[in-house]
C-alpha cells in the first residue's frame, strides 16, 4: 500500500528505462569532469577517487556557465543541497539518478 511506504521507498520502485539510463550516465560523466582542478591539491587517493566520481560545486558551476547561465555560489550550493542525500556537498551517481526519478 502506497500510504504505508515513505517517499524514499516509493522512489526506489521507479524504474528508469535503459535508454534513459544511458543518456543520464553520459550527462553525469560529462558533469563530473567539468572542474579539471578539483583533485589537484588532494593527496589522499581515496578522497581523490571520491572527488573524481562525483559532481562538485565547481563542476556544476562550470557546466552551467557553458550553457549560458552565471549562477552565484549560493545558487550552486542550493542546487546541490536539493539532491545531496548523504550531505557530503557533492552529487553521486545514485543521487543524480534519484533526482531524475523525482522529476
Amino acid at each position: 500500500d502506497k500510504l504505508k511506504r515513505s517517499p524514499a521507498e516509493q522512489l526506489q520502485e521507479v524504474e528508469i528505462e535503459l535508454v534513459e539510463k544511458e543518456c543520464l550516465n553520459r550527462v553525469f560523466q560529462w558533469l563530473k569532469t567539468q572542474d579539471p582542478k578539483k583533485t589537484e591539491k588532494v593527496e589522499d587517493a581515496k578522497k581523490k577517487e571520491e572527488l573524481e566520481n562525483k559532481i562538485t560545486a565547481g563542476d556544476l558551476a562550470r557546466a552551467l556557465k557553458k550553457m549560458g547561465s552565471n549562477p552565484t555560489k549560493s545558487e550552486v550550493a542550493n542546487m546541490i543541497w536539493e539532491v545531496d542525500d548523504d550531505l557530503d556537498g557533492m552529487i553521486s551517481e545514485d543521487e543524480f539518478m534519484t533526482m531524475y526519478k523525482r522529476c
